[in-house]
């Protein structure tokens, strides 16, 4: 099988013969001219459609067990559960443009503008950033704040560790005063 090839990803929605269970039914086609269709069955949820079951069919050939291993499951999932979403919550599906990369086209369907990207190196994060860290730092302190790094940290969505790193990083640059062992601040 060569690379998926994201032409049209044409989503079919439908219900299934069990209760609150959707079948979402994609069709695949891969550079070589190869074809499969995955189909999964999905049970709405309080909040994520929960995956019950999952089907793999190819339209020449058999499937070898090696197959079944190599198959992008999880991307493909991702894309049916947040095409289930977006249809669950009265939304059109999203048109997924001519020669996509599939994490490109799992991105779209669930409504990102933008594919995910790490964060750049660390050398790109200027004396602003650290500004602004040293600012909501002080602030958790002079609140009362036990664990201002944790705090930081959850608030930012970075690693406590990270957050550390990034008040040593503050306190190099004089925006913090000098740390004082055991104590917030």
């Amino acid at each position: 099988m060569g690379a998926a090839n994201v032409d049209r990803l044409e989503i079919t929605i439908a219900r299934s013969d069990l209760a609150d269970v959707w079948q979402v039914t994609i069709p695949i086609t891969y550079d070589d001219g190869a074809s499969e269709t995955v189909t999964f069955r999905l049970r709405e949820g309080d909040s994520v459609p929960e995956l019950v079951g999952a089907t793999l069919e190819r339209s020449e050939g058999r499937i070898a067990p090696s197959d079944l291993q190599r198959f992008a499951w999880s991307r493909w999932s991702t894309i049916a559960t947040a095409a289930l979403r977006r249809h669950l919550a009265g939304q059109a599906q999203v048109p997924i443009e001519h020669g996509e990369p599939l994490m490109v086209a799992v991105n779209v369907a669930m409504g990102a503008d933008q594919p995910r990207r790490r964060p750049g190196p660390r050398s790109t994060r200027g004396p602003e950033f650290f500004r602004g860290i040293a600012d909501r730092y002080e602030a958790l302190v002079a609140a009362g704040e036990l664990k201002p790094t944790q705090r930081l940290a959850q608030e930012r969505g970075y690693n406590r560790n990270t957050m550390a790193a990034f008040v040593r990083k503050a306190r190099a640059m004089n925006f913090l005063g000098p740390a004082k062992h055991g104590r917030t601040g």
